[in-house]
């Protein structure tokens, strides 16, 4: 993925701090960035546009209002299809060594962007009483602290449940059931329920309405109503899908909404 060049090109594996902040403005995609990983932990904050990661068979969003957080030494790739703005904060686990093992997208609060914004301006070298280092320990109890949110899809490489994706994703207004899409690819129902709980685990249910869930909140980040996204999913009704989503995520559309602006 070609990213313009960071406000610091310096590599953060090799920062002398615990803790190292790098930037990037208006950075596009129309492919897949080549998979790879730190040395260090890393927050990745996207302020300005929506971001995808692909992790261990797993794809996360991160909308405006979250940042998903990566162990040290997770081979990963990232993708955005339209302008993104991100900042990035890298933690030498060994210092930090309360931070967590596993990838989650994380809620931001206000305070917890304002503190991701301050340390993007930290040196590379800042000692260990100073007030930095002081901040860096209050932002990793932000992560630590940080409610997770649901905006993440377990993926197969199986090639039936490749192309079930990819034909839900094409018919989200139509609402096809387990028995259609498993007509449609030539497999019994059983088979196809039996292929999720093995390959994803979850059921076709769940799977499917994790999918719609992913794309509501792309199209609600990028700007679009809370009727638009309703249709675009196939409810005849806003309220149906107001009662999906706060379900899901624990906050209505107009809420999720609000906290992108």
């Amino acid at each position: 993925m070609a990213l313009p060049h960071p406000t610091k090109p310096t590599d953060p594996d090799q920062a002398c701090a615990p803790m190292a902040g790098l930037e990037y403005h208006d950075a596009t995609s129309s492919h897949h960035q080549q998979k790879h990983r730190h040395l260090r932990a890393q927050l990745l904050y996207c302020r300005q546009g929506l971001y995808e990661v692909e992790i261990n068979k797993r794809f996360f969003l991160v909308p405006p209002t979250s940042a998903v957080w990566i162990p040290a030494d997770v081979l990963h790739c990232g993708f955005s299809a339209k302008t993104v703005h991100f900042q990035s904060l890298y933690f030498d686990s060994h210092y930090f060594s309360s931070l967590p093992n596993e990838v989650a997208v994380l809620r931001v609060s206000s305070l917890f962007k304002e503190l991701i914004q301050r340390a993007i301006t930290f040196s590379w070298d800042y000692k260990e009483n100073s007030t930095e280092a002081r901040l860096a320990a209050v932002i990793a109890d932000e992560i630590q602290r940080s409610k997770a949110e649901p905006y993440h899809l377990p993926l197969s490489p199986h090639p039936t449940l490749r192309q079930v994706r990819r034909y839900l994703l094409d018919n989200l207004e139509s609402k096809p059931n387990s028995t259609a899409v498993a007509t449609k690819h030539h497999i019994s129902n059983k088979t196809l329920n039996r292929l999720c709980q093995r390959e994803i685990g979850m059921t076709f249910e769940q799977w499917r309405q994790q999918i719609k869930l992913l794309h509501a909140i792309g199209l609600l980040a990028q700007g679009h109503s809370t009727t638009f996204v309703a249709q675009s999913l196939g409810y005849s009704h806003d309220s149906a899908f107001i009662y999906m989503f706060k379900q899901q995520t624990g906050k209505p559309p107009s809420e999720f909404i609000k906290s992108l602006r």
